[in-house]
């Protein structure tokens, strides 16, 4: 693609595909050092409350979550990003059990049920972030949880409320890195099912 329509495409249509790929062919994701703790914190959760889980990563990047995890800390892992530069970088840690798919949020359909779905910073880019969460729920086992980790700005002021007008998180938590916060929260299946069916 040529720079002028990859400007178009970016800065006034503004496709958020084109804007996360240019975005990585650039760099400015790369090693995300400031993300560990998050990550750390994000893998002691799962840990904390699953037994080798399968799980499904929603805005998975160049695989960053799953670099970090313990070898044998979960049973399948797959991970979807709109990136498709991303998705690229994550395919060479693919396996017998774990996947990378180039996928949007909005309208992606799993295959398979799951014990964990992960919104690794991006459930805040949706316009719409309540109803991408319900449209996951049916993806979950039974016992399953939902997690949503969000970095503390403009856009996750609007999300949690959002999902708290009919979700109540079983678990909450931040994490700094001394400069920047992030939220982590935790749904489980039970009580997201009675709560929406009030």
């Amino acid at each position: 693609m040529n720079r002028f329509l990859s400007f178009v495409r970016r800065k006034i249509l503004r496709i958020p595909a084109d804007r996360w790929d240019y975005q990585y062919e650039q760099g400015e994701w790369d090693g995300l050092p400031a993300e560990a703790g998050r990550l750390e914190a994000l893998i002691g959760l799962i840990g904390a409350n699953y037994k080798a889980p399968a799980i499904l990563e929603i805005g998975c990047g160049k695989a960053i979550m799953l670099r970090q995890m313990p070898e044998g800390s979960f049973s399948t892992f797959t991970g979807i990003d709109v990136s498709h530069v991303a998705i690229t970088g994550a395919r060479i840690y693919e396996t017998e059990r774990v996947r990378f798919v180039h996928a949007d949020m909005h309208d992606f359909m799993p295959g398979n049920k799951y014990d964990v779905i992960a919104f690794t910073e991006s459930l805040y880019y949706s316009k719409e972030p309540a109803a991408v969460f319900a449209r996951y729920i049916p993806y979950l086992k039974d016992g399953g949880s939902m997690i949503v980790s969000a970095f503390q700005n403009k856009y996750t002021a609007k999300l949690w409320p959002a999902l708290e007008k009919k979700w109540q998180p079983s678990f909450t938590q931040n994490v700094t890195d001394g400069k920047h916060i992030w939220d982590i929260r935790m749904y489980h299946i039970e009580a997201v099912t009675a709560l929406k069916a009030e």
